[in-house]
């Protein structure tokens, strides 16, 4: 049977596991398990966001508010010139699909249908992420225009939780908009059954190479209180470790540990750590859709986490985890406790994490449910 071509643009690299947390890569192995799947790269245009840098810097010293030079026109326009270029007399392709790439979209010409698949609205972020606090009105104004003409030239607007993609169609208008959650950055098979906790020590696991915005500090708040309510605690953390004046409570088991996926054996490390925690914990102040939840439920671990941004359409709070308060230690510590003297209550949390990452946290998920909304707009 023959299968549709697809071109897939975009200034990401689908053939490493490190760019955007590796997941224009697992789209790209999902992908062409349903489609014949041409790559063109658009370049990154590395010496102009350098010298955009410096720009932003110099109108932050001038006015004390930032501008965002990445999300401007004058990078959209260069990337949609270099994308024109890249599809100009493309033809016999069902549709370009283009990554995290609003800005990609925004000045490029083309005739062939667009599917525009992303985690958040940059415009969102504004205010909300600790780094982009105080942008200047000029680089608001800058945004909502790239992303307006962009979400206008799309055939299907794809994102990854409830909390994008209601902002994007309440703040645009648009009536394209499909939510579909992306799966885990894991190649092997996952777990068949659920688990119960260790008889012995707490084992957490704290990802995130952001130690302030993922609540770095408050996991070790979380350790230390159940280490003083009498609970054996090991926390063994990937991605970034405690600044160098965070002080670590004493007693606890700390593991620091910093897997890079593109290495050979270093999925199977990642794997093990998972395998071997009780918990998941993210007490994060600002997220879009972190991978390693759709990760913890591969392996049937509960997410204990903050309930913000996307991060609340991906627990399902008591079912597959449980939301939080920022900063609500207690909270936290409330909770861990009760499932450690509930195996059965744990247990069964456990399988429903299993169970969704089966049915819907999975790439093969996200894929077919791409593939029924393109088919339904080319019919």
């Amino acid at each position: 049977m023959k299968r549709d071509k697809i071109l897939f643009l975009s200034s990401k690299d689908p053939f490493s596991k490190k760019d955007w947390s590796g997941i224009p890569y697992f789209m790209m192995v999902s992908l062409k398990e349903k489609y014949d799947v041409d790559y063109a790269a658009i370049p990154r245009f590395r010496i102009i966001q350098q010298l955009g840098y410096y720009f932003g810097r110099l109108f932050e010293f001038v006015t004390t508010r930032k501008y965002t030079f990445d999300y401007g026109v004058f990078m959209a326009w260069c990337y949609g010139r270099a994308g024109t270029k890249l599809v100009k007399d493309k033809a016999g392709y069902r549709f370009i699909f283009v990554p995290a790439g609003l800005m990609e979209i925004a000045f490029l010409k083309t005739n062939l249908p667009i599917v525009s698949v992303g985690d958040c609205s940059t415009l969102q972020l504004f205010g909300y992420y600790p780094a982009l606090k105080e942008i200047s009105a000029v680089s608001k104004r800058e945004v909502k225009y790239v992303e307006a003409k962009a979400l206008k030239k799309v055939t299907h607007a794809i994102f990854s939780s409830g909390w994008a993609g209601e902002f994007v169609l309440n703040q645009y208008q648009l009536s394209k908009v499909n939510v579909i959650p992306f799966g885990a950055n894991l190649s092997a098979q996952g777990s068949a059954e659920g688990r119960t906790p260790d008889s012995g020590e707490c084992r957490l696991l704290f990802v995130g190479v952001d130690w302030e915005r993922k609540g770095g500090s408050t996991a070790l708040a979380i350790c230390e209180q159940l280490q003083q309510e009498g609970v054996q605690v090991s926390l063994s953390v990937l991605g970034a470790a405690p600044p160098s004046d965070a002080e670590i409570p004493e007693g606890i088991t700390l593991q620091v540990k910093n897997v890079d996926k593109d290495s050979v054996g270093s999925e199977g490390e990642y794997i093990s750590i998972l395998q071997q925690s009780d918990f998941f914990i993210l007490p994060t102040l600002a997220d879009c859709t972190p991978i390693v939840i759709a990760e913890a439920y591969w392996a049937g671990v509960p997410v204990l986490a903050t309930n913000t941004g996307g991060v609340s359409s991906m627990v399902n709070h008591g079912v597959s985890g449980f939301l939080f308060e920022p900063d609500d230690v207690n909270g936290y510590v409330k909770i861990i406790k009760e499932l450690l003297s509930s195996p059965r209550q744990y247990q069964e949390i456990s399988k429903n994490c299993v169970q969704i990452s089966h049915t819907v946290f999975n790439w093969r998920h996200w894929v077919e449910e791409l593939d029924r909304i393109t088919a339904s707009s080319a019919n």
